[in-house]
């Protein structure tokens, strides 16, 4: 008898939002991959009409860049980090929000990167860096859950950044993408900061509701 509540509260809390997202990242890769023309030379070709113009950007795209992805490996690194990170997200803000956090973070990691460096940005790398510190924020700050899940999140942004920026200077070969992570953790940082601030006072209020 007990098994179909606990069933249905699974099945509610399910990442379904998070799951779409890695799901169309993996899709639009492999539509990409299967099109581009083999030269040999250099990188595959990617798709200019899809890939952040750094000269002069068009207003798609300022998301589509997020879609595509140089190789397989860049891909998987992105769908790893966003699929734990997004889910700590959904859990704590919804399907609604959590798509909102999605499209403002790829807005504003693309034009923060604009802001100083006039290369082309593709990949949902920046993204990914605002999930991880905005899933940290949101955790970190949350009252009524035991310390593990806080420290999650904490360690998931440690491990994060010491792979992708920490452990490659060490090893002489600084990211260059560095600009497009920094510009998605100080997105990650205020989306987070905000959400933890009004899902505070929320509570605050339903406190004062039920007090007698």
């Amino acid at each position: 008898m007990a098994i179909a509540p606990r069933l249905a509260r699974m099945v509610a809390k399910a990442p379904v939002v998070t799951a779409l997202i890695v799901a169309a990242l993996c899709a639009a890769f492999w539509l990409d991959d299967s099109t581009r023309e083999r030269t040999g030379i250099g990188p595959d070709p990617l798709p200019a009409r899809w890939v952040f113009d750094g000269i002069h950007p068009r207003a798609i795209q300022f998301i589509s860049y997020v879609f595509i992805h140089g190789n397989r490996s860049h891909l998987e690194s992105n769908c790893l980090a966003l699929l734990v990170a997004m889910t700590l997200c959904e859990w704590r803000l919804g399907p609604a929000r959590l798509v909102a956090s999605f499209a403002l973070s790829a807005v504003a990691t693309a034009a923060g990167f604009h802001l100083v460096d006039s290369r082309d940005l593709y990949g949902a790398s920046g993204v990914a860096a605002s999930m991880v510190v905005m899933a940290a924020v949101l955790w970190v700050t949350q009252r009524e859950v035991r310390w593990w899940w806080r420290v999650a999140p904490m360690m998931l942004g440690i491990g994060y950044f010491g792979y992708t920026e920490i452990l490659p200077a060490i090893e002489g070969h600084p990211n260059r993408g560095w600009h497009a992570h920094a510009a998605g953790a100080v997105t990650g940082l205020t989306l987070g900061a905000l959400f933890a601030f009004r899902l505070a006072k929320r509570m605050d209020e339903e406190g004062k509701a039920k007090a007698p």
